[in-house]
């Protein structure tokens, strides 16, 4: 699997972070460990790599060094392509952090003994996969300035490629809900939140969301698709991470034709607090009217299947 697929999943996550939020349900302990764990695996196979790749072109002539930067381009690459999935995890595992710590939703009384547990390790192991992602881009980011033996066309690219997924990113936060923490994860904090102001929070409809958030991802394909190598340094792991990150939406975020819902669907299949509990009642027929005279409520007989008077 190319990163460049994991960036559009970041769309799609993001497109679903509001209805995560409105149904206030958390992942499975195993598709948060997955997502670690892979996550993890990648970061090491990348230090592993760029730290070769640091001291070999100290060292070697410049044939050699040309090819060494051959090879390191599609791990500069993923690491790039795949920091917006990284960064929208764990803004959403923020807000969902600060949604059950603050008490805003309906559902606090009835939280399991391990939920909460839950919450705080999705939080807390979302922010060690940014904190080694962000680690690696330094790395890469280092390796291109001071890196000797790089062409200026790949700089040039690679620079283009960082901007690009750095503006995709911040986009995709737009429209999810301010934080007091939002330099953390956006890279132009300022231009985020007055975005938020005036689209985040579910100010679009989303339908909207969903047309925005395409009409992003198709622009990032359609900028990327001539600038992309399109080897794979790690397809194994980015498969077994994309499904992972698949694992992290809850199953009733789905209708019965599988398409994700609404937060104001979500909102109104919700019960309110004001009913009695007693749902099955409005599905029964409902007593006569002049049953209400009787004094033991007694239902009168339908009038299809009442006596002659004769």
């Amino acid at each position: 699997m190319h990163p460049v697929d994991l960036a559009g999943l970041a769309g799609t996550l993001t497109s679903c972070c509001s209805a995560m939020t409105a149904l206030d349900t958390l992942p499975p302990r195993a598709a948060v460990q997955q997502y670690w764990l892979t996550s993890r695996f990648r970061h090491e196979i990348w230090s592993e790599k760029l730290a070769a790749h640091r001291q070999a072109i100290q060292h070697c002539g410049v044939s050699l060094r040309s090819r060494r930067w051959h090879d390191i381009l599609p791990v500069i690459q993923e690491v790039l392509l795949s920091e917006p999935l990284a960064r929208c995890i764990a803004y959403h595992a923020l807000l969902q952090e600060e949604c059950r710590s603050s008490g805003n939703t309906s559902s606090r009384t009835n939280d399991q003994p391990g939920e909460t547990d839950i919450a705080m390790e999705l939080s807390s192991l979302a922010h060690r996969v940014l904190t080694d992602h962000v680690e690696a881009r330094h790395r890469c980011l280092h390796l291109i300035v001071f890196g000797q033996g790089l062409s200026v066309e790949n700089a040039v690219k690679l620079n283009r490629m960082r901007r690009m997924l750095e503006a995709y990113t911040d986009q995709l936060i737009s429209i999810l809900k301010n934080t007091s923490r939002l330099s953390e994860y956006a890279f132009h904090s300022d231009s985020v939140k007055q975005a938020q102001g005036r689209i985040g929070d579910g100010k679009l409809h989303p339908s909207l969301i969903r047309l925005h958030v395409g009409t992003m991802a198709a622009g990032l394909w359609r900028n990327l698709q001539g600038e992309i190598d399109w080897r794979t340094t790690n397809g194994r792991l980015n498969h077994q991470l994309s499904q992972a990150v698949l694992g992290l939406f809850p199953t009733v975020l789905f209708d019965g034709w599988g398409i994700p819902k609404t937060p104001r669907l979500v909102a109104l299949a919700k019960e309110s607090p004001e009913t009695t509990g007693n749902l099955d009642s409005l599905l029964k027929n409902l007593p006569h009217p002049l049953s209400m005279l009787y004094a033991d409520n007694r239902r009168l007989t339908p009038s299809s299947e009442s006596k002659p008077r004769w």
